[in-house]
């Protein structure tokens, strides 16, 4: 049953035992009941049991958890059975509640750049071995890099839920560390003091708002604390985009965790897509990363699920995990209203002792011949890979690096 609740927690799916499972156990947490050694110790025990992993993560995590969660109960605005709604979805929750049926008030209707997006995740992935010091050092040493080789470029970093400490947990120490340290050389004044998320307007008419979608995610924990409007981020989301409407500048959104119902609270995502749709006119693209792999996704209305308001582009992952190669992807738009026009991922491949040089390509031109990619021709897409013949010809022929998913992956072969 416990293995049950924990793959229910992972792909926020819910049943009824899962529900009733986890109201169960958030009670027990949340009323006070057990000590914080005790509840550690029986974490640390069903970690072992459950063989959820090595009994050197188990200890390392737990270790690293236990305050945060210690605290976190004693203050969170939830009740145990609002928790079980954040975390496993809303058909565990029975009744009204405004930590889980929030909402935002959005308004009405009334060039040639070269920038470096980057979208976080850039420290190694051995979380039971994390440290707020490593952390913060591994960050420093890839932005010394990147300002080396940058070339007068401007770059655009935004925050993942590795960099923090522990993984997930967002901490503002990191923030200002990253701010005063490590990006005070890319940003200007006003966006160092809300590096969190902040703005940059790169030229007139084009403007690029970075979020920190860690606010969205369900695993992190800092989300049980106050799960309305984490950090009012999407308040401020829909100030920003008011003011580039009246400017008449076209956006770019860059985060992290990329915004989906597996990975971020329901509310949040409802909120998203609306800010989205009604200002899909103004917002020309959107990156993420976080999945280290090659995807693009269509956004639909949150009431016309045939309705395309938008697309996210998932670009690849410098940082080695599981079977993926060291990656990147590279844009090119248009001028005028920042419209992509081709898309290319690049790689290392890791077989090669000298790290060979590879180029993974999905050209809007050439592939589907586009001129344009917009979310409206991506929806298109996905429906000749089903049913053009010369189009699955092509797309066959990239098997290697596109997947059934939509996706671009560079296998990585033991």
């Amino acid at each position: 049953m416990t293995r049950i609740l924990l793959l229910a927690v992972r792909e926020g799916a819910s049943t009824a035992i899962t529900c009733l499972s986890c109201h169960s156990l958030s009670t027990l947490i949340l009323n006070g009941m057990i000590s914080k050694e005790t509840m550690a110790l029986a974490f640390h025990e069903v970690c072992l049991i459950l063989q959820l992993s090595t009994p050197r993560v188990c200890v390392g995590l737990i270790e690293q958890m236990k305050e945060t969660v210690h605290f976190i109960r004693q203050n969170s605005k939830l009740k145990a059975t609002e928790v079980c709604g954040v975390l496993l979805g809303t058909q565990c929750f029975i009744g009204r509640s405004e930590h889980l049926f929030w909402r935002l008030d959005i308004p009405e209707n009334s060039k040639n750049v070269d920038i470096w997006y980057w979208t976080g995740d850039i420290v190694a992935h051995d979380i039971w071995q994390y440290n707020r010091h490593r952390n913060i050092a591994h960050s420093h040493i890839i932005t010394n890099l990147l300002q080396h080789y940058r070339n007068g470029s401007q770059i655009v970093p935004a925050i993942g839920n590795h960099e923090t400490f522990s993984s997930a947990f967002y901490t503002k120490l990191t923030f200002n560390f990253m701010a005063l340290r490590s990006w005070s050389q890319w940003l200007p004044e006003d966006a160092l003091q809300l590096v969190r998320y902040y703005t940059l307007v790169i030229n007139r008419g084009f403007r690029v708002i970075v979020l920190n979608t860690n606010y969205c995610a369900r695993l992190n924990i800092w989300t049980y604390y106050d799960s309305v409007d984490p950090a009012d981020q999407l308040k401020w989301l829909i100030k920003e985009l008011v003011i580039a409407e009246q400017e008449g500048d076209y956006v770019h959104i860059v985060g992290h965790v990329p915004v989906d119902n597996r990975e971020c609270t329901q509310a949040w995502v409802y909120n998203y897509l609306a800010i989205v749709e009604r200002f899909s006119h103004t917002i020309t693209a959107q990156f993420f990363g976080h999945t280290h792999a090659d995807e693009f996704r269509v956004l639909y209305s949150n009431h016309n699920y045939s309705k395309p308001i938008g697309f996210e582009i998932l670009s690849p992952s410098v940082t080695t995990f599981q079977t993926f190669n060291p990656s990147y992807r590279i844009i090119t738009v248009t001028q005028n209203d920042i419209v992509i026009t081709n898309s290319m991922s690049r790689y290392d491949d890791f077989e090669s002792q000298c790290l060979v040089n590879g180029i993974a390509s999905m050209n809007g031109n050439h592939l589907v011949q586009y001129t344009d990619i917009r979310s409206a021709e991506i929806v298109e897409l996905c429906v000749m890979k089903d049913t053009n013949s010369c189009f699955l010809g092509q797309y066959s022929s990239h098997k290697e690096i596109v997947d059934i998913e939509y996706r671009t992956r560079i296998p990585y072969k033991n």
